[in-house]
């Protein structure tokens, strides 16, 4: 999938953000410490924000232009997005947190132009993310992980042309994120869906990226693989420096 983003903002703060991309995403890590911009680069993406100057276009297909006036709504861009919050409906079980996103599930839902490369099914995504046990469970009943991999789930079954993660590891500990890492590594592996993984975590760019675009204030400082831009040597350094 081909990615072209334009994203210029000053914000009331000082801060201003001048992003110029375009790159081909298969499993892209957008890497960088807080405050960086990322969070703006992906609420511009999602529609869910739009900067003074913008231009998101997926495959050549434009879905934000501030200079034409052009704006997809947030449900017709067939985005998934996983917050760093899971942000789950805890009035609803987790069958019903999955089936929330499934497009017969959301009549009211404008068909998207923009489709998914292959139908997910929904006792595949349970399989994959082992959630079959935890179906009639509510939110507040689950653990950190489990509550992390039911919000995975819910994005995919959206059937998103591209699946966006925020900090999938964020809040939890070093058992639970390697968990965690080998669930994203099948849906990646499995779906081939497009992913952006937002992240200040130079392991999940080594485990779960095949590029990484690297920002800083509010730029873009490099691009390239992750072990040309992060070597594994300079790992704990890097780590340190976010």
């Amino acid at each position: 999938m081909r990615l072209d983003i334009i994203c210029k903002h000053e914000f009331p703060d000082g801060f201003d953000i001048d992003i110029d991309l375009s790159c081909e995403i298969q499993a892209m890590a957008l890497f960088g410490p807080s405050g960086s911009g990322k969070t703006t680069i992906l609420s511009t993406i999602a529609g869910i924000f739009t900067p003074n100057i913008a231009r998101v276009a997926i495959d050549k297909q434009t879905i934000t232009d501030t200079e034409k006036n052009i704006w997809t709504p947030i449900e017709q861009r067939s985005i998934g997005v996983t917050p760093q919050h899971s942000l789950l409906f805890e009035h609803k079980t987790v069958r019903e947190n999955l089936e929330f996103g499934m497009p017969k599930h959301r009549k009211w839902k404008k068909t998207s132009s923009i489709v998914c490369q292959k139908k997910i099914d929904f006792d595949d995504a349970v399989e994959v993310l082992d959630l079959k046990r935890l179906l009639h469970r509510y939110p507040n009943n689950l653990s950190g992980g489990e509550q992390r991999r039911v919000a995975i789930g819910r994005a995919i079954l959206s059937q998103p042309r591209l699946l966006i993660l925020d900090e999938p590891l964020s809040a939890l500990d070093h058992i639970l994120q390697n968990r965690i890492m080998l669930y994203l590594k099948n849906i990646i592996d499995i779906w081939r869906i497009p992913t952006i993984i937002i992240t200040h975590n130079t392991k999940v760019v080594h485990k779960l990226a095949d590029s990484v675009v690297v920002i800083d204030r509010g730029r873009i400082i490099s691009i390239g693989s992750p072990l040309s831009v992060l070597p594994v040597t300079n790992r704990s350094q890097i780590s340190m420096a976010v």
